[in-house]
Formats: C-alpha cells, sequence, structure tokens
C-alpha cells in the first residue's frame, strides 16, 4: 500500500538525487535522513488528526492520556498504524503534550500549542514537531525551548 509519506519521501529522494548530482556531497548519508525526517513528518501530522478526530468523537475533549502509552491506546483506532507512532529518524517513540490531557478543545488557545514532538532531535540542532493546528515542522532547539514553555511541556 502506498503511503502519503513514501509519496513525500520518494518526492524528497528524487530532488536530492538532482541536487547532490556532481556536488560531490555524500548523498548517501544526507538523503536517507531527508526521506526519514519527511516521514516523521508525516507520521506526526497524522498522530495530530487522529487527536482532532478523537476530540470531534468525545465532546471536544482530548484524550484523558497522562502518558504517550495511553494517548496510543485511545487514538489508535483513528491511526491503525503503529509505526505512525514512532520517530523514523531515532525509532523512539514521539512524545504526547499530557498538559493536554483532557482538557476541552475551546477552552484553549491551541494553535501555538504542540501536541506531539520528537524525544530528541533528529538531525543536528532540528527536532520535529507538530502543533494542534496542524503544522508539523522541524524546529530548532532554540526555537523547541519556546514552544516547550508555550506548551506546558
Amino acid at each position: 500500500m502506498l503511503k502519503l509519506g513514501n509519496i513525500v519521501a520518494a518526492g524528497l529522494l528524487l530532488l536530492g538525487c538532482f541536487s547532490f548530482a556532481g556536488c560531490g556531497c555524500a548523498s548517501k548519508t544526507v538523503i536517507p535522513k531527508v526521506i526519514n525526517e519527511a516521514e516523521s513528518l508525516v507520521s506526526l501530522r497524522n498522530l495530530n488528526t487522529a487527536l482532532q478526530l478523537y476530540a470531534q468523537d468525545y465532546d471536544e475533549a482530548f484524550p484523558n492520556a497522562p502518558s504517550k502509552e495511553v494517548v496510543k491506546t485511545q487514538i489508535f483506532p483513528y491511526v491503525k498504524d503503529n509505526d505512525v507512532f514512532i520517530d523514523m529518524n531515532t525509532n523512539i517513540p514521539f512524545e504526547w503534550n499530557s498538559f493536554l490531557s483532557g482538557k476541552s478543545v475551546a477552552s484553549m488557545d491551541f494553535s501555538p500549542f504542540a501536541t506531539f514532538y520528537a524525544a530528541a532531535p533528529s538531525l543536528p540542532d532540528a527536532r520535529a514537531v507538530v502543533t494542534f493546528n496542524g503544522q508539523s515542522r522541524l524546529l530548532t532547539e532554540s526555537d523547541w525551548t519556546k514552544l516547550k514553555a508555550i506548551s506546558h511541556i
């Protein structure tokens, strides 16, 4: 089965092949890392979508989940793929912002809030994060520190 993440990764692979061709770069090292990072960002977006679907089904409230293990069991029916919970770069499960546990969606301004994030940087000075408004991106560690404070992590 072809996943959206695979399509993105394939596109990045082609882009990487053209970008690195003839430049003497170590493309065999860089391209897999870029592909895995793209997969991680897609996984984070999928987790965030599952979280939003869960909230729609449960009176606009987030799962009462104090840990990533508990949130996984609660949103798994919306994901149906264990791989989406794992950061492809580090093979470490993504973290869940447990501050959101049991909170009402309407009671908070979530747009700058991190919902899921990589447990550790996967590229030098870059961490994969998704915010409630669905933006998944790489943040520098200094930007991550700011978002952590805003997100109560």
